[in-house]
């Protein structure tokens, strides 16, 4: 019953408004439309907006193959993940490489896990250098945070994503000892090599990542004069 319910974006949606009724409410009462107003247009509508742009892009670029799913090339294709994700964005890495991290281990038996670390380290972690993709990143760039200012997160990026990356080494090569011998079989022997297609796409995923780097920072003047022109 809930998984059916869960299943449906109409049940989401609903969800969604009646939890934010109340701090919509909330918020028009004690005269704070303004800040209403900013939220939507200044937080989320742009966030939509890059999500939605990135996954249409690195939709179309398909990067086919299978390769030997072992835990080196797995931890070394997680640590790639990990980097392009500060290039073009969580969603635009994950797009890219989650059909080939599948395709590359269909034929392992216990690959859960896996998947489980590509989120963890290529969907969130691995943002942390740049404010595409990531929510509260994207909101502190629009607040004034210099593009390059995510760059002093070096630190914390390289130890965080480093930290993964040697629990999930350790994780995987416990459950690649347990694979059944025909399971490694034919890991090792239906092997194709790596295809890009799509690649006219990096040139659209290079407009909006300079379009986010360029974006005017200083965005309170623009939205005094909508507020003021709205009342």
């Amino acid at each position: 019953m809930k998984k059916r319910f869960w299943k449906r974006n109409r049940n989401k949606l609903i969800v969604v408004l009646i939890f934010s009724f109340p701090i919509i409410i909330y918020l028009l009462l004690n005269g704070l439309s303004s800040r209403l107003y900013e939220t939507i247009f200044f937080d989320y509508l742009p966030f939509i907006i890059l999500l939605g742009s990135l996954f249409t892009i690195t939709g179309g670029i398909f990067l086919s193959g299978d390769i030997e799913a072992t835990p080196v090339v797995n931890t070394i294709f997680l640590g790639i993940g990990a980097l392009l994700a500060s290039i073009m964005g969580t969603t635009g890495a994950a797009m890219l490489l989650i059909r080939l991290l599948i395709q590359t281990n269909k034929e392992r038996t216990l690959k859960v896990h896996t998947i489980l670390f590509f989120i963890a380290i290529v969907a969130n972690c691995g943002g942390l250098l740049s404010p595409l993709g990531n929510p509260p990143l994207l909101i502190l760039y629009l607040r004034g945070a210099p593009f390059a200012w995510f760059l002093n997160l070096f630190g914390e990026w390289f130890v965080t994503n480093t930290l993964l990356l040697i629990i999930y080494f350790i994780t995987d090569s416990y459950y690649h000892k347990k694979e059944p011998a025909d399971a490694l079989e034919r890991d090792r022997t239906n092997i194709s090599p790596l295809k890009l297609r799509g690649r006219i796409n990096f040139v659209f995923l290079l407009g909006v990542v300079l379009s986010v780097a360029f974006i005017n920072n200083d965005t309170s003047d623009l939205f005094q004069i909508i507020i003021i022109i709205h009342l």
